[in-house]
């Protein structure tokens, strides 16, 4: 996949359909689904700008059905990707998307699928001890200024973290007033939902 791809919506109007056509049919049944896909310009936005960086290790809070996982891997394809999501069929999903839409067996390689509750599931670093990340990708519903310490210990110097989900009416009102008035932050760039921040 390349920019010019990326920027025909067309490219990925049919991948977003499919996860939005997922929590939908939640809906309809009468159950909450918090698999809500980022929205397509996002989707570009978070891809141009990954393409920019230097990023070798990602972890990525919120699965979903894979779309963010997607667009990450696309912009980032020698890069290792820890995601965690709290339901196991939404990872099932997810995996299933990611082959279908890349024609790629080999596309899951790169990706560690954690299943469990952000921040308490099984630590993503275990497998490699001292293990940090370069970027920090947050879509796991609301941000908790709890998770901040986290985020801090497991994101390399110079590492960025990527934070959605800003227009969510139940978010921690101290969530992005902690990290503007943290100096162990500097505040990048922000589009739509997303704030980006680099750690000092």
């Amino acid at each position: 996949m390349n920019l010019q791809d990326l920027n025909k919506e067309l490219y990925l109007y049919k991948k977003y359909e499919e996860c939005t056509q997922h929590k939908l049919n939640h809906i309809e049944n009468g159950k909450k689904c918090g698999a809500a896909p980022i929205k397509i310009e996002v989707a570009q936005w978070l891809y141009s700008f990954c393409k920019t960086q230097n990023i070798k290790n990602i972890l990525e809070i919120g699965t979903g059905t894979g779309f963010s996982t997607f667009i990450l891997s696309q912009a980032l394809p020698n890069s290792k990707i820890d995601t965690i999501e709290f339901h196991q069929t939404h990872i099932d999903i997810a995996k299933e998307n990611l082959i279908k839409w890349t024609e790629n067996k080999n596309i899951l390689e790169n990706i560690n699928f954690i299943c469990g509750e952000f921040p308490a599931s099984p630590q993503p670093s275990q497998k490699e001890q001292g293990k940090s990340y370069d970027l920090i990708f947050f879509d796991g519903y609301s941000p908790n200024s709890s998770y901040l310490e986290y985020f801090e210990k497991h994101l390399k110097v110079g590492g960025i973290l990527i934070s959605g989900n800003s227009h969510l009416k139940k978010i921690d009102a101290q969530y992005f007033p902690n990290l503007a008035n943290d100096k162990k932050w500097l505040y990048i760039v922000e589009f739509e939902d997303l704030k980006v921040y680099k750690k000092h």
